[in-house]
C-alpha cells in the first residue's frame, strides 16, 4: 500500500467533505496533471455536480455565474502554473461585485518553487487583495489525524467566508509531491468526517447611531432615494422603500439592475431619470440637498452627476467597505439592508413629507415614459436603444428568467430603454470592475444552475469570450444570445476622444472595427444561428427562443456606430425636451 498517496487521498477528501458541510455543491474543473488529487476527490463524490470546461479563464467566470445565480461559492479547480493565473480577471469581478467564489489551485512542492521547474510560478497570494481569504496548505506525506482535520475546517472556513457579507472570492493553494496518481487512488471512499455547522450573523445598526444619522433632515429637507445594483430580496425591500418614500416624500431612483422596474415597484419609483436630467430646467429646479443610498453606485453618470452634492447616507451590508467614489459621504449604516431600512422608518415615523417634491418627480417621469413609448414606436431603424426598450415591452415569461447584460453599451441601453420589466425578470451584469471580459462564460455559469438565460451583449465583448460558448455545447445548456453588432466599440463614439482626435486616428485606436462574421460560432459551437437587420425579422429569431433548447444566437445587425450615436443624442433630446 502507498501510504503517501492514502495520506493524500485523505486530506484531499476531508477538505472536500468541509467545502461540502458549508453548503458547496457545484464544482468547476479545468483538467490537468497535477492537480489530479482534487479531481478525483471530486468527481467520485456524488453530492457534487461537476462541470468539466477547458479554458481556466472561461471556468473562473463560469464559476462566477454559479455565484451570481445562487449566492453560494463554486469551487472552482486548477493544476499549476499559468492555469491559475488565468483565474484573475473573474476573481477581481467577484470581490468588486461581491459574489463567492472558492479557487482552488494546485501547486508544485515548495522545494521546486524558485528553482526552475516547469509549469511552476509563484502562487502564494496571487490574487493580491482580491482573496478575502488565502490558505497555503502543508503537503501531505504521512497520515496525520490533527492534518486531516485541519484540512476539514480549512474547506468549511473558506468557503463560509466566501459567503460572509462582502461576499467574494477565496483561494487555497495545495501542494503535491509525486506520485500525483498511484492504484490507492481508486480505493473505496472513507467515511466523511463529523460535520460542521457555522453560524451566520445578519448585522444590525445602533438605533441611535441612525438617529444621529437622521437627525438633520428636517420636513422640508428635499432629497433622493437611490438604489444600485445588487442582488436584494426584492419583496422585502420594495416594502421597506415604499414606506421610507412615503415617510418622506422623496423619489426612488433605482438602478435596472435593483431589479425594481416592474409592475410590483415601490412607491414612489422613478425610472426614467436619464431623460429628466438631461432637461436643464428640471435639473436644476429639482437638485436634492440629501440622498440616501442603498447598495453600489449606481451605473448612470448622469444621476451620479446630479447628487455629487447632496449630503450622503449611504446603507451597505458589508461593514467596513466604502462605496462613494465622489468622496461626499456624510454617514455610513452599516448592517442588513432591510433590517436597516425598518430601523430608518421607524426613526421617521413623525415626520411629514413634502408631497409636492415627490408629486413633480412622479409628474416628470410619467410624461417621460409616454414620450419613449411614442418616439420608439416610430423607429424603424435598428437602434440599439430600441432593442431593450422592445424587450421590455415583449420579455413575459411564465417562470423565473434572468437576463445577463454586457458592459459598456448594453448596460448604458438597459438603464435608459429597460423602463417597465416583468416581475419574472432577474437582470444581471458584472458590475464590479464593469469588464467586457468573461462574459458569455458568466451567462453560461448561470444557465448552469437557473436552467435557462437570455444574454445581450456587443459585438467585442462577444468575440472576446466566444470560447465559453463551449459550455453549452459540452453540458447542453439552454441560453439565448443576442449579439447587438455595430462593428466596434460603439462606447468610444460617446466619450472626447470621437470629437478631439482626427478621424482617422480616432478609428485606428478606438473604433475596433472588426468585420466578423459571427456565423462561424454554429459551425464550431453548434445549436442555432440568426442574423438580423429588421424588427420582423428579429421578432421571428426571437419567437419561442427562449422555450427551446440548446444554444441560440442572433447577431443584431445594428445602426453604425455614427448613426447610433446621433440616435442616442437625439432621442435623449426629444424626450428630455417634453418632461416639463
Amino acid at each position: 500500500m502507498d501510504l503517501h498517496a492514502v495520506a493524500v487521498q485523505k486530506y484531499v477528501k476531508s477538505f472536500v467533505n468541509g467545502l461540502y458541510d458549508a453548503k458547496v455543491r457545484e464544482v468547476v474543473i479545468c483538467p490537468g496533471s497535477r492537480s489530479t488529487p482534487l479531481i478525483l476527490a471530486f468527481s467520485k463524490d456524488e453530492r457534487f455536480r461537476t462541470w468539466i470546461l477547458y479554458d481556466e479563464r472561461s471556468a473562473a467566470f463560469f464559476a462566477l455565474g454559479n455565484g451570481k445565480s445562487s449566492l453560494i461559492p463554486s469551487a472552482l479547480v486548477s493544476t499549476s502554473g499559468t492555469a491559475a493565473a488565468n483565474f484573475l480577471p473573474a476573481i477581481v469581478e467577484a470581490k468588486l461585485s461581491r459574489v463567492p467564489l472558492i479557487a482552488i489551485t494546485a501547486d508544485r512542492p515548495p522545494e521546486s518553487r524558485d528553482f526552475g521547474a516547469p509549469q511552476t510560478i509563484d502562487q502564494v497570494r496571487i490574487y493580491g487583495s482580491y482573496a478575502k481569504f488565502f490558505q497555503d496548505m502543508p503537503t501531505a506525506e504521512h497520515e496525520v489525524p490533527s492534518l486531516s482535520r485541519y484540512s476539514q475546517l480549512v474547506g468549511a472556513r473558506a468557503s463560509y467566508i466566501a459567503q460572509t457579507v462582502p461576499r467574494g472570492p477565496v483561494h487555497v493553494n495545495f501542494s503535491f509531491r509525486e506520485p500525483i496518481l498511484s492504484a490507492e487512488d481508486l480505493m473505496a471512499d472513507f467515511e466523511s468526517s463529523p460535520h460542521l455547522l457555522i453560524t451566520r450573523v445578519r448585522t444590525t445598526p445602533e438605533k441611535k447611531d441612525v438617529i444621529e444619522a437622521l437627525k438633520e433632515i428636517n420636513d422640508g429637507s428635499k432629497g433622493a432615494i437611490v438604489v444600485g445594483p445588487g442582488k436584494y430580496d426584492r419583496d422585502q425591500l420594495c416594502d421597506k422603500l415604499s414606506q421610507l418614500s412615503g415617510l418622506l416624500g422623496w423619489p426612488i431612483l433605482g438602478d435596472p439592475l435593483a431589479n425594481l422596474r416592474n409592475e410590483k415597484a415601490p412607491f414612489g419609483l422613478v425610472r426614467c431619470y436619464e431623460y429628466l436630467l438631461r432637461n436643464k430646467s428640471f435639473r436644476e429646479s429639482n437638485l436634492p440637498e440629501w440622498m440616501i443610498q442603498v447598495g453600489s453606485v449606481p451605473t448612470s453618470k448622469e444621476l451620479n452627476a446630479f447628487t455629487e452634492n447632496a449630503r450622503k447616507i449611504i446603507l451597505d451590508d458589508a461593514v467596513g467597505e466604502w462605496r462613494d467614489p465622489g468622496f461626499s459621504v456624510c454617514n455610513m449604516i452599516y448592517g442588513d439592508f432591510e433590517i436597516s431600512l425598518s430601523i430608518i422608518n421607524e426613526a421617521l415615523r413623525n415626520f411629514r413629507a413634502q408631497t409636492e417634491w415627490l408629486d413633480s418627480w412622479r409628474e416628470a417621469d410619467d410624461k417621460a415614459s409616454k414620450a419613449v413609448d411614442q418616439l420608439m414606436e416610430r423607429i424603424d431603424q435598428p437602434f440599439e436603444g430600441k432593442l431593450f426598450h422592445h424587450l421590455s415591452k415583449i420579455l413575459k415569461p411564465s417562470s423565473p428568467l434572468t437576463v445577463v447584460v454586457g458592459n459598456s453599451m448594453p448596460v448604458r441601453d438597459l438603464d435608459a430603454f429597460f423602463l417597465d420589466g416583468d416581475k419574472n425578470i432577474e437582470l444581471v451584469a458584472n458590475k464590479g470592475a464593469n469588464g467586457i471580459d468573461g462574459v458569455v462564460s458568466t451567462a453560461m455559469g448561470v444557465s448552469a444552475l437557473e436552467g435557462n438565460v437570455l444574454l445581450i451583449i456587443g459585438d467585442i465583448s462577444f468575440y472576446h469570450d466566444m470560447n465559453g460558448l463551449l459550455a453549452s455545447r459540452l453540458n447542453d445548456l439552454k441560453a439565448t444570445i443576442i449579439v447587438v453588432n455595430n462593428k466596434g466599440g460603439g462606447i468610444f463614439s460617446f466619450l472626447p476622444q470621437h470629437s478631439l482626435l482626427p478621424e482617422q486616428l480616432y478609428e485606428k485606436l478606438f473604433g475596433m472595427p472588426h468585420d466578423l462574421d459571427f456565423s462561424g460560432v454554429k459551425t464550431i459551437y453548434g445549436g442555432k444561428y440568426y442574423r438580423v437587420d429588421k424588427w420582423e425579422t428579429f421578432d421571428q429569431a426571437f419567437s419561442g427562443s427562449l422555450e427551446s433548447e440548446g444554444l441560440k444566437i442572433i447577431e443584431f445587425i445594428a445602426l453604425d456606430r455614427e448613426a447610433n450615436l446621433d440616435m442616442h443624442r437625439s432621442t435623449f433630446q426629444d424626450i428630455a425636451s417634453r418632461v416639463m
